[in-house]
């Protein structure tokens, strides 16, 4: 999920719609496992090293960049496959976390009339593990968010 930008977009228009005239009280964003796309944020080199840097593929999975930093950060001692899982779950709260740049969905979440979910598929044990993102405005030196309600459906 991108940040907010001015300008018309179809997923925009989607949650400007979903949000504002059918007042839905939840927003999920999902990932799944095995994600190709993550995949190849985990393995690209850094621009200077990569003769593709302008495709439109690493545009779009560069748009992961922040979830990929902090995969390295707190599981970069891990193996690749085990550094993409973690990277996948990141993804989905980055996307959330994106989402609260929208200031009808900001206003809505601040006044307790919205709250957003991610959610995560493991198609290879069939599982679902999903979470609340709880948001804390205003916080110095913290995270401006928390996780609660975290469940796994298998």
């Amino acid at each position: 999920m991108l940040q907010y930008k001015h300008g018309a977009s179809e997923t925009t228009a989607a949650l400007e719609f979903a949000v504002n005239s059918l007042q839905v009280p939840n927003v999920l964003v999902v990932g799944h496992s095995r994600c190709g796309g993550i995949q190849a944020l985990m393995s690209m080199k850094s621009k200077k090293d990569d003769r593709s840097s302008r495709t439109f593929i690493r545009d779009w999975v560069s748009l992961g960049k922040s979830a990929r930093l902090s995969t390295e950060a707190a599981a970069g001692n891990l193996s690749f496959e085990s550094q993409c899982r973690h990277c996948e779950k990141e993804s989905i709260n980055s996307s959330l976390l994106n989402l609260l740049t929208y200031p009808w969905i900001e206003e809505r979440v601040k006044e307790g009339n919205l709250n957003l979910h991610g959610g995560y598929y493991n198609f290879i044990d069939c599982t679902f593990e999903k979470w609340t993102l709880v948001y804390r405005p205003g916080l110095e030196g913290g995270s401006k968010y928390a996780i609660k309600n975290r469940s796994t459906w298998s």
